[in-house]
């Protein structure tokens, strides 16, 4: 009986608490990435609507041709209002990416064997 209760159990690994935390920072950056992109998609679908195409790219560049076309009517402000939370996930990211450095940087970042 006992010979078959051990059969039944297997010895699992279980990662530590370091390593879920390592994993939730870059599935947290892997997000904050997927929603600029969206959000830059949003923006240039938004000018394309009116005929103004910023082009590829992104940061300052990219900014700064979506600000030219904001002049139009009743776009400044859509624009002003989505390069603000574009610019709260480009900070975000940023920082993940700090941190994410500096945990590539320690010899165990995820406290694993």
């Amino acid at each position: 009986m006992t010979d078959d209760l051990a059969r039944t159990y297997k010895v699992v690994h279980v990662k530590s608490p370091a390593a879920h935390g390592v994993r939730s920072i870059i599935t947290t950056r892997s997000h904050l990435v997927e929603s600029r992109v969206s959000l830059d998609n949003m923006i240039c679908g938004l000018c394309a609507t009116f005929g103004f195409k910023p082009g590829p790219g992104q940061g300052k560049a990219f900014i700064d041709r979506v600000m030219a076309s904001a002049k139009t009517p009743s776009l400044g402000q859509s624009f002003t209002a989505r390069l603000a939370v574009r610019t709260g996930l480009t900070a975000q990211n940023k920082e993940m990416d700090r941190v994410l450095r500096g945990l590539a940087r320690r010899p165990n970042p995820a406290g694993n064997s």
